[in-house]
């Protein structure tokens, strides 16, 4: 007898054609998480001669929530989950060999984001949920830890449906942050590389509004996007006052790239090893000093702004041995 277990829970995902339009699982998807199906009804208020409230009722609104999902990221992985929160339609660049760059930079005047049918449940039910839009997405980094992804969906509905079957799991490579590096810089991003960092977290909310019609259903008929900006906070040492002053004193954008370098991806010319770039231009909004385990540090928060050199205020790269994301 199913007994709704969480070990036997799972997420699949396939990238949608047409937006709203359900497609068949392509991917097991490993992470963490549940499904909230949302319902709103009406309730009639009425005079009936009787101390009884209620007497009639019905439904107006439906929609899914996929908050709060988090994994360890991977170098295989990543560039899927990217297509929905930043750039859609990216595919992977080949040089040296084997090597595929998967790149994503903000599309300025175009809403090309994928959307997502997910595919949830465990042995007691499955559920297709399908429309499901990239709302929100932070990576986090630490000096003595893994990496944290956490991504948030929202969904049109949840159909109960069995799972799509023979997938397989994939040869994944965990992007480890605690080797991160990062370079700070004024003029030329990726020149001036620091020490001091201890932490860091790059966040996106890509704003999202589900719009509902008078076109038969209680669903969302679809959904659009407001403008957006990323989020970059740093936790540093308090070694020197580089970017205090950058703050306090001398207010100027600041150039921040984040790298991750993982294993040598195989047959590549010049052994070239996986990769995760995060290029973030902006200025600091706060610094607050503080103190962790007996050092002082400072907490860097920025709010990303356009550069003129980049034609962006953010970009990030991820380079692995795929040559699609199925």
């Amino acid at each position: 007898m199913p007994q709704g277990l969480v070990a036997l829970s799972k997420f699949q995902a396939g990238l949608e054609t047409v937006r709203g339009t359900a497609v068949a699982a392509t991917r097991i998807q490993p992470i963490n998480g549940y499904l909230v199906e949302n319902a709103q009804r009406s309730i009639i208020h009425e005079q009936r001669n009787s101390f009884i409230d209620n007497f009639r009722n019905f439904q107006t609104k439906r929609f899914v929530e996929l908050r709060g999902l988090n994994t360890s990221p991977t170098y295989e992985d990543l560039p899927w989950f990217l297509q929905s929160f930043l750039k859609g339609g990216v595919t992977g660049v080949l040089s040296a060999s084997t090597v595929y760059t998967y790149a994503f930079a903000p599309t300025a005047a175009a809403d090309d984001l994928k959307t997502v049918t997910w595919e949830v449940g465990d042995d007691t039910q499955a559920f297709q949920v399908p429309f499901g839009i990239g709302d929100n997405i932070s990576l986090e980094f630490v000096a003595d830890g893994p990496a944290k992804m956490t991504v948030d969906y929202l969904g049109q509905k949840a159909v109960k449906q069995a799972f799509t079957g023979a997938l397989s799991d994939r040869v994944t490579e965990d992007i480890n942050g605690s080797v991160m590096t990062a370079t700070i810089d004024s003029t030329t991003i990726g020149t001036t590389s620091v020490t001091n960092v201890l932490g860091a977290k790059w966040s996106l909310a890509n704003n999202w509004v589900q719009l509902w019609r008078l076109d038969g259903g209680i669903v969302p008929g679809d959904a659009y996007r407001k403008v957006r900006s990323a989020m970059l906070e740093l936790t540093v040492q308090f070694n020197n006052t580089t970017e205090y002053d950058a703050f306090i004193t001398a207010p100027v954008e600041r150039k921040v790239r984040l790298s991750v370098l993982g294993s040598v991806i195989p047959g590549s010319t010049g052994n070239i090893q996986k990769s995760l770039i995060i290029d973030w231009y902006g200025l600091w909004d706060s610094a607050p000093l503080s103190d962790s385990n007996g050092i002082h540090t400072v907490k860097l928060t920025g709010t990303s702004m356009y550069d003129v050199t980049a034609t962006a205020d953010w970009k990030m790269t991820v380079a692995n041995g795929l040559v699609t994301l199925p």
